[in-house]
């Protein structure tokens, strides 16, 4: 169908798929209070290590909002004052630091105030304004839609009239209505990744239960209107916003690979509700998925994934997005050594700070990041860790991720916060090389997603803990020989204070110096040279009460304590 403006679809019956639908009012928590019931980190080596950590979490919880009359948005949220927008990508990622205080306040609620703004379709726009809930990217269009490969304020001022672009005659044209966003206000959210992370440390299926619609409906929006008969997945500009990667897509490595993990997801949680029959219909989805992006995205001769070109050809440009098949466990073995080999490679991906957005052979890299011509960011550093671990490269996993969390501290040591992103070549915030477009610049105090790496990072990666609450398991990689571990450490009901005594090098057995829960939990303590131990942690008493329940007089006089 060709569409006019007649055709556009109107902002109706938003919020279908999810059941809350307004805000219930409940206060923000204040950060005095949040202080002392957070998971509290013991790092004897490096004690800067914990005063970063605190330091995002200060930023995070100061800058928490709760919805804005009238704007239809329903849940308190993590927040960072950019453009005045709720970003769905950024929010994902929030959540995924912000899961680790969940005894303190539901970080993942951040995501409802997206389901509560999508749209009958299955749509949710990557950008919301907080004030109205409307789409910052609505399609102006309507059938069939432009798919823009520029952002237009690196080169023309703003002007989109002369961006380049083509027009997305996707197969569902005839079968489907016109998109509610343009393609613009896609990308590849990633609402599944954070719902499941959440899940693995509240064990929270009731969240599972009202999400799964929403997610569903998600998938399913994608598929309509960014899918090509090819069964890849079209991006443009908004994934990498200055990469050079951006002018020959095409069919997105990042986004045709993400929708293979969403599938999985979806199984996965399909398996917890039980429903069988449709965890196993979109295993088969996600292997179907899976075979295409092995077949039509891999270069032998680089080893590595990279985008397609409309015309069919492999585009030849090396961006950390050709390792996002890792993380939805696509590549066969094979694939794999050539991935591990690209990481491994100082000449490309192997810099002093890992991982680059950008092959540092390729002749747009900027040292100091410039945005994705080489900087640093946390959600592809936790695609590309995660995505080694499910592949069995956790030794590699490990060393990315120490070097990406020792780079976020010594940058907090040097500045005395946290930022966007960072530079590949220095221990530095990414800079832009053009004083007239500080846009480029690292955002400081930016948690956002800033605090990724000194919250989330340190914990997994830093001190190692590795909650399990459907299983009540604590898996521990201990990589310090310093004393170190974490005190009011919460995973689903079990509240736990684990400690562990400095050790004369990493192959000496850890002695747990304290271990003490409200409920009994399996430890999987690893170090050293893959040696391992097992063993029951018993209740105990703690020296601090669990503060899920707290009694009805705390909550009576919770607003009083608001700070």
């Amino acid at each position: 169908m060709q569409g006019n403006q007649a055709d556009l679809p109107t902002r109706n019956s938003r919020g279908l798929y999810f059941d809350k639908k307004e805000w219930d009012g409940h206060p923000l928590v204040g950060w005095a209070w949040a202080r002392e019931k957070l998971p509290d980190p013991v790092y004897d080596a490096w004690p800067a290590a914990v005063d970063a950590y605190w330091k995002g979490w200060e930023l995070a919880i100061r800058a928490m909002r709760s919805p804005a009359a009238g704007s239809g948005l329903v849940s308190n949220h993590l927040y960072f004052d950019f453009y005045d927008d709720l970003f769905a990508h950024d929010s994902a990622m929030m959540t995924m630091f912000g899961r680790f205080g969940h005894r303190v306040f539901s970080a993942i609620e951040t995501l409802d105030n997206f389901y509560a703004c999508q749209h009958d379709t299955g749509e949710i726009c990557r950008e919301i304004n907080q004030h109205t809930g409307q789409d910052f990217w609505p399609n102006d269009e309507g059938d069939p839609m432009s798919v823009r490969l520029e952002n237009p304020w690196e080169h023309y001022h703003g002007d989109w009239s002369r961006v380049r672009s083509y027009k997305w005659s996707r197969p569902t044209l005839a079968t489907h209505p016109p998109a509610h966003c343009r393609v613009d206000g896609y990308t590849d959210h990633k609402f599944h990744w954070a719902e499941w992370l959440n899940y693995k440390i509240t064990g929270d299926a009731s969240r599972l239960e009202r999400v799964f619609r929403p997610l569903e409906s998600l998938y399913r929006a994608f598929e309509v209107y960014l899918q090509d008969r090819n069964g890849l997945f079209i991006t443009d500009w908004a994934g990498m916003d200055n990469s050079p990667r951006n002018l020959q897509l095409g069919y997105g490595v990042d986004i045709s690979s993400q929708m293979v993990k969403f599938a999985r997801v979806l199984a996965d949680m399909a398996d917890v509700l039980n429903t069988p029959a449709k965890a196993q219909a979109y295993r088969n989805q996600a292997e179907i998925r899976a075979e295409i992006v092995r077949r039509a995205m891999w270069n032998p001769k680089t080893g590595m994934f990279h985008d397609l070109r409309l015309d069919g050809n492999l585009t030849q440009i090396k961006t950390v997005m050709g390792f996002a098949p890792l993380h939805a466990e696509i590549p066969t073995a094979e694939q794999i050594a050539g991935l591990v080999a690209q990481l491994e490679n100082p000449a490309t991906f192997n810099r002093p700070v890992r991982v680059p957005s950008l092959a540092a052979d390729e002749a747009d890299y900027v040292p100091m990041g410039e945005y994705y011509l080489g900087g640093v960011w946390p959600y592809t550093n936790a695609m590309v860790t995660e995505g080694l671990e499910a592949a069995g490269r956790a030794e590699l996993a490990g060393k990315i991720g120490r070097n990406y969390w020792e780079t976020g501290v010594k940058v907090f040591e040097k500045t005395g916060t946290v930022w966007e992103y960072f530079a590949p070549e220095e221990l530095s915030p990414g800079q832009g090389h053009n004083p007239h477009d500080p846009g480029k610049n690292a955002r400081s105090d930016f948690a956002g997603w800033g605090a990724y790496p000194v919250i989330a990072t340190f914990i997994e990666h830093g001190i190692g803990l590795r909650p399990d609450a459907p299983s009540r398991t604590l898996q521990w990689n201990l990589a310090s020989t310093g004393r170190c571990g974490c005190r009011r450490f919460a995973f689903g009901d079990v509240d736990t204070d684990l400690i562990v005594s400095a050790r004369a090098n990493a192959d000496a057995e850890p002695v747990l110096e304290v271990a003490q829960t409200n409920r009994p939990f399996t430890l999987v303590l690893r170090w050293g040279q893959g040696q391992e131990r097992t063993f029951p942690i018993p209740p105990t008493s703690l020296p601090h009460e669990p503060h899920r329940h707290q009694e009805a007089s705390e909550k009576r006089s919770r607003k009083k304590r608001i700070q």
